[in-house]
């Protein structure tokens, strides 16, 4: 799957949750690295493998504020 982030050219929005026991924060800079567009890598506190379960209302705010950044 790496070898085709260089193909992502718009801005990309990576999330994990602080806690995440199944994939470690480091592959969100390989992706990160990964991506030729902008990337915003975002880490929701409270929250493990599945952010938007654990903490919804802190990954909603995250995602509204991308967006908001997007049509800026």
């Amino acid at each position: 799957m790496t070898s085709r982030l260089h193909r992502i050219h718009n801005a990309t929005m990576l999330v994990r949750g602080a806690e995440d026991q199944v994939l470690p924060a480091s592959y969100n800079a390989l992706f990160a690295n990964g991506i030729k567009g902008p990337v915003r890598t975002i880490e929701i506190e409270d929250a493990g493998h599945l952010p938007e379960i654990d903490n919804p209302e802190d990954l909603v705010r995250e995602i509204n504020a991308f967006l908001l950044d997007q049509e800026n």
